[in-house]
Parts: C-alpha cells; sequence; structure tokens
C-alpha cells in the first residue's frame, strides 16, 4: 500500500516547499515558482506525494532551499511487475525547485522498486519530446507547462515498463556484469581503482540473484545509494544529496541502457 503524504509530514521534512515568494534577492525579471501550486495541480491529475527533501545548510535560509518532491500516481494501474522477480516496480514524477536562485524548476521520470525500497531516475522513451519544457529557469514560467509535461510522462512510460521487460530477458556474463560494474564505480566513486568493483554486485537480497540486465542494474544502483561498500580507511554512507542522487540514478540508467543496445 502507498502512503502518500500529509500537508504536515511535507512540511516537516521540507518547508521551502511552502514558501509563498522567493526570497528578495532576485530581479524584478525573476518568476516565482510555487511548489504548492504544483502539487495541487499535480493532485488534480492524480499524482501524489510520496515523498519530501531538501538539503540542510547554515548558508541559506530553509523556507528557499532547493527541494525535491517525489510524486506517485494514486491508482495501481500504472504499476509494472517484474515478470522474474515478481516485484512491483511503480512510476514516479520527480519535482526540483526553489525560491533562492539555486536551482531551476526541473521535473524528471523516476521508478520505484517495492522489493528493495529504492527509488531510481530514469529516463522515459518519448518523454524527450516535452524537451525543454522539463527545465526551466525562473523568468515568464507558465505553470501549465507543468501540468502539459505530467500528462506527457502518464502518456510515455509504457515505454520504460517495455525496456525494463527487454532487459529481463537478456543475461549477461561474467565480463558484461563486471562492465556494468566498473561503470557504476566510476559513476559513483569517480572511477577510484581501489574500489573492487565486484563489491558493488554484492547481493541484498535473495530476489536479486538472477543474472539479467534489469536486476543487474537494480542491484548496482542499490549498492551506490545505499553505502556500505568497503572503502579505503572506511564504508560508503548513503547518499542523501538531492543532485548527486539526481546524477548517479540517471547515469546508471543510461549505462544499463548502453548494455541493452550492446545485447540486442
Amino acid at each position: 500500500m502507498v502512503n502518500f503524504l500529509s500537508t504536515e509530514q511535507i512540511l516537516d521534512r521540507a518547508p521551502s516547499v511552502f514558501a509563498t515568494e522567493h526570497d528578495g534577492l532576485r530581479s524584478d525579471r525573476y518568476t516565482f515558482v510555487s511548489s504548492e501550486k504544483i502539487i495541487e495541480g499535480f493532485n488534480d491529475l492524480g499524482w501524489g506525494v510520496v515523498d519530501a527533501g531538501q538539503p540542510h545548510s547554515r548558508k541559506s535560509n530553509p523556507l528557499h532551499n532547493k527541494h525535491l518532491l517525489r510524486f506517485r500516481p494514486y491508482s495501481d494501474e500504472m504499476a509494472f511487475r517484474d515478470p522474474r522477480s515478481d516485484r512491483e516496480v511503480y512510476p514516479e514524477i520527480l519535482s526540483y525547485n526553489s525560491s533562492n536562485g539555486t536551482s531551476r524548476w526541473k521535473l524528471t521520470s523516476g521508478a520505484f522498486s517495492m522489493v528493495c525500497s529504492n527509488g531510481m531516475t530514469i529516463r522515459v522513451p518519448g518523454f524527450e519530446e516535452v524537451g525543454e519544457d522539463m527545465s526551466r529557469k525562473h523568468i515568464g514560467f507558465d505553470p501549465q507547462i507543468a501540468y502539459d509535461a505530467v500528462q506527457s510522462m502518464s502518456d510515455s512510460f509504457g515505454g520504460f515498463f517495455n525496456t525494463v521487460a527487454e532487459m529481463t530477458q537478456h543475461d549477461l556474463d561474467d565480463s558484461q556484469r563486471l562492465d556494468m560494474a566498473l561503470n557504476a564505480r566510476k559513476i559513483r566513486f569517480d572511477g577510484n581503482d581501489s574500489i573492487d568493483p565486484m563489491l558493488l554486485l554484492t547481493l541484498r537480497r535473495g530476489e536479486d540473484a538472477g543474472r539479467d540486465i534489469w536486476t543487474t542494474f537494480n542491484v548496482l544502483q542499490e549498492n551506490c545509494v545505499r553505502g556500505g561498500i568497503k572503502l579505503t580507511k572506511r564504508t560508503s554512507r548513503d547518499l542523501t544529496n538531492i543532485d548527486a542522487l539526481d546524477r548517479v540514478n540517471t547515469q546508471l540508467w543510461d549505462s544499463a541502457e548502453e548494455t541493452l543496445a550492446l545485447v540486442m
């Protein structure tokens, strides 16, 4: 069962979501983008907030910081069931925003795996058609752009699930899995050669024992994001920075798609 956040829970996790104006240091051309209005509009389109977060910094006003909202459809009809692990994967829409000039408003696609409770950033096939509308400066911003984008994404998630289904049909040999692990090490740890790439293929549960591209991607993604990887003098920590999560997740997904293209 999906637990959608209440207004109070969102406020507790990301107070900057409810800013009513910019920080007072922007130019006259700056258009304030209300995340609260974005939530209301997405709710009307059938998407609710399942997670919210913002960085904690002593240097900036917490009421205007960059923040992230994760939306998931109220209906389970859009969920995809992995035919190998029987894991449920839900489509998500991620909204980034700020009211202090540190971030454009940005909308991107995501997915959530129920087995590992992991959120990932993915590229929805066909979503590129909306193009520049997915990342906009706060100058001349029109909220209708966001609502149109949600509809476009909703229509395009079927292509993502088709890609996942194709990934489950292709098992990888040891060298191919190693190549994916090396790419993951480069993405997450800047190619640090002291880290054994095979550690990134360590299983955390029995459901991840498969060797197909989709399962391998999930194992790598969780190990990169969750932490616990042995470094030279310490173990890696959970990845919590909003920008780092977006970059690592997106690049890992791109790597999985590149692997699929090579084996097809």
